[in-house]
């Protein structure tokens, strides 16, 4: 059955409750996670193919072969996150980030929205941030600048594209507000 958890703005699908498709989406995730779907997924799932399309671009995305590298990857969607306010995504990105060893120091950074000082992770930080604060019209310059600070264009893309998808994920979960798992959860948020 379908239900809205206290305080979640949108409902949250559960397995069964009548979508082949969104339950063999949601058993996709739960292999991703140990057992376990997190919120944002069910939420997700309220639409089969918001949740279809969402879980196979995310696999793509964040665990297929691509010119950065996984935490590259994590660098761009959790400044994305944190520029969003999505507290949900933030706290993901967080456990995420050090899942794929991205430095703690770094991930302090870019929670509090210092700059990374190692060149090409923080190129990719504000390329994130400035995709987002131009609406993606970077300037001839702009471009000229991360193609020095390291980035191919084909990283340029990949950045572009995690953007992209996270703002999906950061908007679903502005809205929905959606409770953040336990396992998402540290002491030291």
């Amino acid at each position: 059955m379908t239900e809205q958890p206290h305080g979640q703005r949108l409902s949250s699908y559960s397995m069964g409750d009548g979508s082949p498709e969104a339950d063999a989406a949601l058993q996709t995730v739960g292999k991703r996670f140990g057992g376990t779907v997190p919120n944002m997924h069910r939420v997700l799932a309220t639409s089969p193919t918001a949740i279809t399309a969402h879980t196979t671009a995310q696999h793509i995305l964040m665990t297929g072969r691509g010119s950065l590298s996984r935490a590259e990857r994590e660098i761009a969607a959790t400044e994305t996150a944190r520029i969003y306010g999505c507290d949900y995504c933030v706290a993901a990105h967080r456990i995420q980030a050090r899942n794929v060893k991205v430095a703690q120091e770094d991930i302090e950074a870019l929670l509090a929205g210092r700059p990374i000082p190692e060149p090409r992770l923080g190129a990719i930080q504000r390329l994130a941030g400035e995709l987002i604060a131009t609406r993606g019209r970077l300037s001839d310059d702009a471009i000229r600048g991360y193609r020095e600070a390291g980035l191919s264009d084909a990283d340029i893309v990949e950045v572009i594209s995690i953007v992209g998808f996270y703002t999906w994920s950061s908007f679903i979960n502005n809205v929905a507000e959606t409770e953040i798992d336990s396992m998402f959860r540290t002491t030291t948020q």
